[in-house]
């Protein structure tokens, strides 16, 4: 099974590199250049006019492609009747065929951004590769101070289109109206926080399977993999997922896993825990099975006696006979979804996970378990999911307001994450949910892409007040309007 074709054509991430590419294939193709900017433009005022209301406006025009966006821009609102004035980083820019806009400019250092004012940000896109400087960096500065409403262009100026880290200064955007495909930076680092809301253009650019340097992860690529139920299907026809808790106080993060695989549409879920806590785990669940854990052998005869997947790690503790389980699991390359405690069992040894590890596994790390299992590793986020999957030879989930996923295909970017979830449990839950899923016979990239969106999904709306008690109801509602009955 795999991600849909056609859904990966649209939600692909195009790196700058690539747009720059696509931008001169199409032209190539015999679409002049104009023409896109002209495309541009006209879908840059339509969001323009149908956000904001007429105003002072100002438009910051840099000396490339994004500038010449901005100056097509102007012309339209000219022509509308607003109150235009434009800024040209290249005060010596010929714009003695465009009268209209000669007549608004104004020099740059007369720009002062207040409330009230509208400025359009068309400096530089997704294509800037080094620090702001200079005269560009003083007008962004004093954009990104001041109280006025900002529409950048492709992204907000001294936004690294590959990282969504920030080179110098950097606008936050009330909105960003970008073309083609969603660039990487829009959703990484502080790319959320500063395009505000993002409105993606079709210019008519051309699209190839290759110009896709990540997903941007939506239900549209793995919906179809979601199991319906029919009339006569058999619970362990469902899959079955057995999740290994923790002794004693600890035992409360594996519940939640188990609960959570529960609602993912698997038909059967046993937990695992310690003699000692199994009559108080076995009174906290209804529709759980829970059985004694001894050792390895109480999962290994589980799992082979009814296959599907395990999770480890929430509330599993850091005992010996936990890692022995594992690692015996391991052996079987059964799916597993490896979080918490089963992470931090082998920080001081990680070889001797990665060398059992395989690509039906996922593993779920925060940023601090990220670090202290795989070291520190420089570039963006996606970069250094896709570096640690490699090292692992498995799924790396990389969680966090945004996640990333990343296996031995292309790497995910999930930006429907919610404040919400910063909430203890939460990622137990995730990590049951995956585990739900892997039984039911999704590959391991596919099931970490549905589990953090639809987790994310399930949060969304709710207050800070959410418990990670009420996410595998929340969850069971998003599955029933994602997965439409077979009769």
């Amino acid at each position: 099974m795999a991600f849909d074709e056609a859904a990966i054509r649209r939600h692909m991430l195009v790196t700058p590199g690539a747009m720059a590419a696509a931008d001169e294939r199409t032209i190539a193709g015999g679409t002049e250049r104009a023409v896109l900017i002209r495309r541009a433009a006209r879908a840059i005022t339509r969001v323009l006019r149908s956000r904001y209301a007429k105003q002072p406006t100002v438009i910051l025009c840099g000396p490339g492609h994004n500038g010449a966006d901005g100056i097509s821009v102007a012309e339209m609102l000219i022509e509308a009747g607003w109150p235009v004035e434009v800024v040209l980083l290249d005060e010596n820019q010929d714009l003695s065929d465009r009268l209209g806009v000669l007549s608004r400019v104004r020099p740059s250092g007369t720009f002062s951004p207040r409330a009230g004012m509208l400025v359009i940000d068309a400096l530089f896109g997704a294509g800037l590769s080094r620090l702001l400087e200079g005269e560009a960096l003083m007008l962004i500065e004093r954009l990104e101070l001041s109280q006025a409403t900002c529409l950048a262009i492709d992204l907000p100026s001294g936004l690294d289109g590959q990282t969504g880290e920030i080179r110098g200064a950097a606008p936050y955007a009330d909105a960003t109206v970008t073309f083609h495909r969603l660039k990487p930076g829009h959703l990484l680092g502080h790319g959320p926080e500063r395009c505000g809301k993002v409105f993606l253009a079709d210019i008519g650019i051309e699209a190839e399977e290759d110009d896709a340097g990540a997903l941007h992860n939506h239900p549209d690529l793995w919906r179809h993999l979601l199991r319906p139920s029919k009339r006569d299907t058999h619970k362990y026809e469902k899959g079955h997922v057995t999740a290994l808790g923790g002794p004693g106080l600890k035992g409360g993060a594996g519940r939640l896993a188990a609960r959570a695989a529960a609602v993912s549409g698997a038909g059967a879920v046993t937990y695992l825990t310690p003699l000692s806590s199994a009559e108080f785990a076995a009174a906290s669940f209804d529709a759980v099975m829970v059985a004694p854990f001894h050792g390895p052998d109480s999962v290994t005869d589980l799992t082979y006696k009814r296959g599907g997947a395990c999770v480890f790690g929430p509330g599993m503790g850091h005992g010996d006979a936990a890692k022995e389980a594992l690692l015996a699991v391991l052996e079987t390359e059964i799916p597993c979804v490896l979080d918490a405690d089963a992470l931090t069992l082998f920080e001081k040894k990680p070889g001797e996970l990665f060398e059992k590890l395989h690509p039906n596994c996922v593993l779920t790390p925060h940023e601090g378990e990220f670090s202290r299992l795989f070291g520190e590793m420089e570039g963006s986020k996606l970069e250094r999911a896709c570096k640690a999957a490699k090292k692992a030879g498995a799924v790396v989930l990389l969680k966090g307001s945004t996640t990333v996923i990343a296996g031995d295909g292309l790497p995910l970017v999930n930006s429907n994450g919610s404040a919400a979830l910063a909430t203890a449990g939460a990622g137990d839950v995730l990590a049951g949910l995956i585990a739900g899923f892997l039984a039911q016979g999704m590959a391991a990239a596919e099931a970490a892409a549905a589990g953090a969106y639809i987790h994310a999904d399930a949060a969304s709306g709710q207050g800070p007040g959410l418990e990670a008690e009420a996410l595998p109801p929340l969850i069971a509602s998003v599955l029933k309007n994602l997965v439409a009955p077979t009769h």
